[in-house]
């Protein structure tokens, strides 16, 4: 283990077979040493000729593009060690949103609109992790995260923090402002309102108030 961490990881060599046939030996007798392992990138992928984090690899294809990547079939027969790190069949929320956060970092500091794959992957990710909060107790901790991050895309697909933007629910109301307002609004699907308003979205109608304010013009009584 010591070996796998100074020499593979360190200096970005793929393990030889026989060093994850010896892990997952010890991994059967719960070898609190491989437990160590769960937070560090241990796991080699071949075609990145890089390891990544047990967090970011699963057991069958997932729709997260670059964020996640398939056992390879050579090392299945290591299933004690590679569950022991952390290797799952599909990501957890926090998974997801820790995938969402990776993507907000690359995107944000530019202030950039997100694009192509990593548009979707975001979206996949947020719908996910709104499904999960509407069957399951919501884990605080990443609904915290969320909050804290500039977690939603307003209309141009940038990130903004969740105190900055509205909810687009009234076109109405958004004519208002002759496209002035569209910076601060956003237009999640239906299928993560419920998320976006746990997160502190509040909806341009509920915020707007419309009062008439002038009349002009002649008015005639007729009978």
């Amino acid at each position: 283990r010591v070996l796998f961490r100074s020499w593979c990881i360190e200096h970005n060599v793929e393990p030889h077979f026989y060093t994850y046939q010896i892990l997952n030996e010890r991994s059967t007798k719960g070898d609190p040493a491989v437990q160590q392992l769960r937070d560090l990138p241990c796991i080699y992928v071949l075609h990145l000729r890089s390891f990544v984090r047990p967090s970011r690899v699963f057991w069958t294809a997932q729709q997260l593009d670059r964020f996640a990547y398939i056992l390879p079939s050579t090392l299945e027969s290591f299933r004690s060690f590679f569950r022991a790190v952390g290797v799952k069949d599909a990501p957890s929320p926090a998974d997801l949103a820790d995938i969402v956060l990776e993507i907000l970092n690359d995107y944000f500091p530019k202030q950039a609109s997100i694009t192509g794959k990593d548009l979707a992957v975001y979206e996949v990710c947020m719908r996910s992790i709104a499904s999960r909060i509407e069957t399951d107790t919501p884990d605080q901790s990443v609904l915290q995260t969320l909050r804290e991050a500039p977690s939603i895309l307003n209309l141009a697909n940038r990130p903004c923090h969740p105190d900055e933007v509205l909810y687009r629910d009234s076109e109405w109301h958004a004519g208002l402002f002759d496209g002035a307002l569209d910076e601060a609004l956003c237009r999640p699907s239906l299928e993560v309102l419920v998320l976006m308003q746990t997160l502190g979205v509040k909806s341009l109608s509920e915020c707007c108030n419309v009062t008439l304010d002038f009349v002009g013009g002649v008015v005639t009584a007729h009978e």
